[in-house]
């Protein structure tokens, strides 16, 4: 039995014409003279593919042979011009059987690209995510790290700076532990940016206390509402935005 192999051919499912005559039994020069008569009503269903092969004969020699590739609906209409034999109805159901097989293959064919193009897609937006992380990580001290990146902040009462005073003990934080917090690499950053978002020395809200020397320290609790501003001042300083 012959193999009735559906192939592709100027993008559309084809059959040579010479399988379609091996599986009938019959003369393939035969076959293409039924073809050749038909032409115009077959090209009615597509472009027909005439093309030139070769076939060795029983000496040995080799000759040109014309054959033909037939889409699905064109080989339809060949096989009703034949009478119902045994042969042919088998030939039409092979037929049949082959085209549909091809085309569950290509729809299968197509979702896998279709997936393997989304699965691409995907991993492109992982990459972009990952390099903005890595940025993040790179040029943001960790508090922000965490505001930015969506952490879980697991807030601690903890004393950051307490001082004993004549009036008693004051529990607040200098201008060395902003610009530490913050990751300035000067005091004059850390008190301008504070300027800018109203905590700067003539603000109000800012104390003093008395130890060895005189000194500025801002309330413990006015580092929530700094933290709020902090995230905004470290887009604008990495992105670009106005402050």
């Amino acid at each position: 039995m012959s193999s009735l192999a559906v192939t592709e051919y100027n993008g559309q499912n084809v059959v040579d014409s010479r399988l379609i005559a091996e599986e009938l039994g019959i003369e393939h020069s035969s076959f293409i003279k039924t073809i050749k008569k038909y032409a115009d009503d077959l090209r009615t269903f597509g472009h027909l593919g005439f093309e030139i092969g070769t076939v060795q004969n029983s000496v040995g020699a080799r000759n040109e042979q014309v054959f033909c590739y037939l889409n699905e609906d064109q080989a339809t209409f060949v096989m009703t011009l034949s009478r119902n034999t045994e042969k042919v109805v088998n030939c039409k159901k092979r037929l049949v059987e082959a085209f549909s097989k091809a085309k569950k293959v290509i729809t299968s064919q197509g979702d896998r690209i279709r997936e393997l193009e989304l699965e691409l897609e995907l991993r492109k937006v992982e990459q972009k995510l990952l390099d903005t992380r890595n940025t993040i990580v790179q040029t943001c001290p960790e508090p922000i790290q965490q505001r930015i990146l969506g952490y879980q902040v697991i807030k601690e009462t903890e004393i950051i700076e307490r001082h004993v005073t004549p009036e008693g003990t004051f529990d607040g934080v200098g201008i060395t532990y902003l610009q530490k917090r913050y990751g300035f690499k000067t005091t004059k950053q850390t008190w301008d940016f504070l300027e800018r978002i109203g905590y700067g020395r003539e603000s109000g809200k800012w104390e003093t206390s008395l130890a060895a020397v005189e000194r500025m320290q801002l309330p413990r609790e006015a580092l929530d509402r700094i933290d709020e501003f902090f995230p905004s001042a470290t887009r604008q300083r990495f992105l670009g935005e106005i402050f």
